[in-house]
């Protein structure tokens, strides 16, 4: 049984690597961006495009990649190799939206 799941998992992983093939180097950047962690408005604000872009851009990566959500086309990135070993890297200190680290969050009253 064990079997089928790794052919599984290498065609899947060879079909990514095709579809990779096909990305731009844009896309690349914007996925990487967003497995770090970022959003999408805070990668547009930090690649200098707008957010309608950037939808554009998630859009065409999960058409090519056969993804259906944001989340799944992070997964795919990963398992295709397109994130250093390791994870996904760190976000920025202040990408995250929140209370900074100093302060307890708010209890409604």
């Amino acid at each position: 049984m064990a079997m089928s799941t790794t052919r599984t998992s290498s065609r899947t992983i060879r079909a990514g690597q095709h579809a990779i093939a096909q990305l731009t180097a844009r896309q690349v950047t914007v996925l990487r961006l967003a497995a770090s962690g970022l959003s999408g408005k805070q990668i547009a604000r930090q690649l200098g495009i707008s957010t309608r872009t950037v939808q554009g851009h998630f859009r065409d990566m999960r058409q090519r990649t056969g993804t259906r959500n944001h989340s799944e086309l992070v997964a795919w990135s990963a398992a295709a190799g397109l994130l250093p070993p390791g994870g996904p890297p760190p976000a920025r200190p202040g990408s995250h939206p929140g209370p900074p680290a100093d302060q307890a969050p708010r209890r409604p009253p």
